[in-house]
């Protein structure tokens, strides 16, 4: 079966903000809970925390991206 076929034939995947909806709630729970209460040295390590973050998402971004234009 070709891959075209393959993809037709699969269930709809739910789109990535249903998955993640309850994380990142409470991620921007903790978060403003850090910003409204947290220590200096809290706060600086959850930015750290955050840039990881985004730099995964941005390399998964390009991954994806490099797959689309193959």
């Amino acid at each position: 079966m070709s891959e075209a076929m393959v993809r037709r034939h699969r269930p709809p995947t739910p789109a990535l903000h249903q998955d993640l909806e309850s994380l990142m709630g409470r991620l921007q729970s903790k978060l403003a809970w850090i910003e409204e209460h947290g220590s200096e040295a809290e706060c600086a390590q959850a930015i750290e925390e955050l840039e990881e973050l985004i730099s995964s998402y941005r390399y998964q971004q390009a991954a994806l991206s490099h797959q689309v234009e193959k």
